[in-house]
This record gives structure tokens, C-alpha cells and sequence, in this order.
């Protein structure tokens, strides 16, 4: 068991004068995490990059194909720990 440190960003929208979404900024949380419960139901929200305890960063963010659930997440890069883990 791993502890990682996870940057996790929400992007924040709001709704424009004529009713079209528009991007209202967004939020990034900092905490660390044992590397276990990343497959274990936890929310990629708008993207997270995780820090591994030798350096190397890795990024994870949801799938954006619309309407069609159950698709992994996009992993940078494709074939590292991160992909593993989290099955993409």
C-alpha cells in the first residue's frame, strides 16, 4: 500500500444571460490517499493528477463521450500506473 498525493480539480459553470452554459472557474483540492482507494469509487471529478512517491506525475480524467456511460477514464499516459489502477 502507497500513499499518493492527489490534486483533484471541480470546474465550476454558470448560466449566461441567454441561458448558455458558460465556465465560472474552478476549484483544486490537495490531499494525499493510499493508492488502494483510488479504485474503489472515487471521483475523478473534472481530472486529477496524482503524484507517486518517486516523482512521476500521472493524470486521469473522465471519459467525455456524452451520453454513453460506462467508459473508462482518459489516463496520460496510457500505459502507466495510474491506467492500472483505475482500468483504462
Amino acid at each position: 500500500m502507497t500513499t499518493v498525493q492527489i490534486e483533484r480539480t471541480s470546474n465550476r459553470y454558470a448560466r449566461s444571460i441567454n441561458g448558455a452554459w458558460i465556465g465560472a472557474g474552478s476549484d483544486k483540492k490537495q490531499f494525499e490517499i493510499d493508492e488502494d482507494s483510488l479504485t474503489k469509487r472515487f471521483s475523478l471529478n473534472s481530472g486529477i493528477k496524482v503524484t507517486w512517491p518517486d516523482g512521476v506525475i500521472e493524470s486521469a480524467f473522465p471519459f467525455n463521450g456524452g451520453a454513453c456511460p460506462g467508459y473508462p477514464p482518459i489516463c496520460i499516459p496510457a500505459d502507466g500506473r495510474l491506467a492500472k489502477l483505475l482500468n483504462c
